[in-house]
């Protein structure tokens, strides 16, 4: 059950940056490399929850994907204020 409410916290924050970068036409290649990193961060973190369980290696998948999302929103935010 809580993997499943998990799919619904950050990945949540994911879409809004995602959807941020496209409406802003903000899509740089850090942002597009973040986008990926965080996705393969969560499809690994899931596969771990999913199979064999070890909290170590799940920690590491969601660290991986959490830094991508931060270093993502980092980046828009670097590219709306060079804007104003």
């Amino acid at each position: 059950m809580r993997h499943w409410d998990n799919l619904f916290e950050l990945p949540t924050v994911f879409y809004a940056a995602c959807l941020t970068a496209f409406v802003l036409d903000a899509v740089t290649t850090t942002v597009l490399v973040c986008a990926w990193i965080f996705a393969a961060g969560r499809t690994a973190q899931s596969a771990i929850h999913m199979t064999y369980n070890s909290p170590n290696h799940r920690g590491g998948a969601f660290t991986l994907s959490f830094v991508a999302l931060m270093v993502m929103w980092a980046a828009l935010a670097t590219s709306i204020l060079t804007r104003l």
